[in-house]
């Protein structure tokens, strides 16, 4: 065992080969080290490889779908010391959904995300529990309603971020067009005459 520390990078990669070599008095040519599983992979740090947030419909008042992809380096888990992981959305500001800890969730049947989340209006905030562990590498989607604003507004920059086994905030992708989250339709300017 030869043990010593490394910083690591503060965006998420997977685990890059690792090889020892020996030089000097005694000499042992580069030979590959075979990884630890999963999360205790050396160098790996989790992060987002894929974000993606986009709606169904930019229409003043109407009931909205939202829909969110991801896909992490690590996995989301729910054993040991990063049990309680979570999905944390931020940034949907402008829905007239009032809080509610227990916003439906909609997610392909097998989905380890929790069936329903935690909303909060004021800062356009989504907390999805993990109940069952992810598979690194592998895309989920999920979804989940908002009732869009009475007035127009532009889509506001949306933000995703894994806590327990974390992975930092990053800006979630998005479309353009009516397709961007939370846009709501409006005139930028209406003449009659």
């Amino acid at each position: 065992t030869l043990p010593f520390t490394l910083t690591t990078p503060a965006v998420g990669q997977g685990s890059p080969p690792v090889s020892i070599e020996a030089s000097g008095a005694i000499v042992v040519e580069r030979r590959a080290v075979s990884p630890s599983p999963g999360n205790s992979a050396p160098l790996l740090v989790n992060g987002f490889q894929v974000t993606r947030i986009a709606h169904a419909t930019p229409s003043a008042s109407a009931q909205n779908t939202l829909t969110v992809s991801f896909q992490t380096f690590a996995s989301l888990t729910t054993l040991g010391t990063d049990a309680g992981s979570s999905v944390r959305i931020s940034g949907l500001t402008g829905s007239e959904t009032p809080d509610n800890a227990e916003l439906p969730i909609t997610a392909p049947p097998g989905s380890p995300l929790a069936a329903t989340g935690r909303w909060e209006q004021s800062s356009g905030t989504l907390e999805v529990s993990v109940e069952g562990n992810t598979t690194a590498g592998a895309l989920y989607t999920f979804s989940f309603p908002l009732l869009n604003p009475p007035a127009p507004q532009p889509s506001p920059s949306v933000s995703i971020e894994c806590l327990g086994v974390a992975a930092a905030r990053v800006t979630a992708d998005k479309p353009q067009g009516n397709d961007a989250p939370m846009l709501v339709a409006g005139f930028i300017t209406a003449r009659a005459g």
